[in-house]
């Protein structure tokens, strides 16, 4: 798309913002070639001016070869920061944009490591929104930004994948550092934080739970630290002591209260199985009919016999 330069001549501003927008490099490089030293200056003035550069738009947006032109004429802007202090590749890796997160790499590299005014780096908003691809290019670009924890809070990147459920991102951290304790089960802040596992546990988060007791250095710390990973688990975040002690009366309590249950209908089984064998064994005599409807007339005929006695 090339912007009409017939309605922004006097207006060269105007034009380089709708041609960033628009991802169109010809209308860039035909602004350029009208006046390069006043578009460098404006480069220069909008980052402190505007919220953010040229580059940062472009790099929010994804155009790559646009911001590739931009970096060609002008490779300082892969340092230049925004108003909140945001390289264009912590735009660029919030949005996963893994191709314009290359090309600015190749230009500045050590702008993985650059703090936004929250203390965070582009490793962290990559692995915050799941983009698996870029958070790998970063940590090819600088395997250091791995341990750099978030200023505000003390959390590692991993505590970012647990906080926002991405897993996957997760496992691809793990396989960079390995079995690494440090790494795994670390606390977040200096205050005695949670370890990534016990984040989990609190968040309920079943299949990251089962991912991370599947790392011997984690399932061994949690042997050792069981006692808060319990608690978390409980739903009142009673003691495992209490809970143990709880459990243990009312198995006092219920086991004898089910024995005698038991042996009360097992009694009464037996009773009506001895009753039905002694009726099987001894049976009741039958009386017939005939014997039933003589004796009224054995009665009549002995009166009978009487009175003329």
């Amino acid at each position: 798309m090339e912007i009409r330069e017939d309605h922004h001549e006097h207006d060269p501003t105007t034009a380089l913002y709708q041609a960033e927008v628009a991802g169109s490099v010809p209308s860039f490089k035909i602004l350029i070639q009208k006046d390069p030293l006043s578009f460098s200056t404006k480069f220069h003035s909008l980052t402190g001016a505007k919220l953010r550069c040229t580059v940062h738009t472009s790099a929010l947006l994804g155009h790559l070869e646009f911001t590739k032109a931009l970096l060609n004429h002008n490779s300082r802007l892969a340092q230049v920061r925004d108003s909140l202090r945001r390289p264009p590749l912590l735009l660029a890796s919030a949005e996963g944009h893994k191709d314009t997160v290359q090309a600015l790499l190749k230009f500045y590299p050590d702008a993985c490591l650059f703090r936004d005014q929250d203390g965070r780096i582009p490793l962290h908003y990559a692995a915050m929104r799941g983009h698996t691809e870029v958070l790998a290019e970063l940590m090819r670009a600088k395997p250091e930004s791995v341990s750099l924890r978030v200023l505000d809070r003390g959390g590692t990147v991993f505590h970012l994948c647990v906080i926002y459920n991405q897993i996957e991102c997760l496992k691809l951290l793990v396989e960079e550092v390995g079995d690494n304790g440090d790494f795994l089960n670390a606390r977040a802040g200096s205050d005695g934080g949670m370890t990534i596992l016990e984040l989990a546990v609190m968040l309920r988060q079943i299949q990251t739970i089962r991912y991370l007791l599947s790392l011997p250095v984690v399932r061994a710390e949690a042997t050792v630290g069981n006692e808060k990973v319990m608690q978390l688990v409980l739903p009142n975040r009673v003691s495992t002591t209490t809970s143990i002690y709880i459990n243990g009366t009312l198995t006092l309590f219920w086991l004898p209260l089910l024995a005698l249950v038991v042996l009360y209908h097992t009694a009464r089984f037996l009773i009506w199985l001895v009753k039905k064998l002694v009726r099987i064994v001894y049976p009741k005599p039958k009386r017939s009919r005939n014997s039933k409807s003589s004796s009224p007339q054995r009665a009549v005929h002995s009166q009978e016999i009487g009175s003329c006695v």
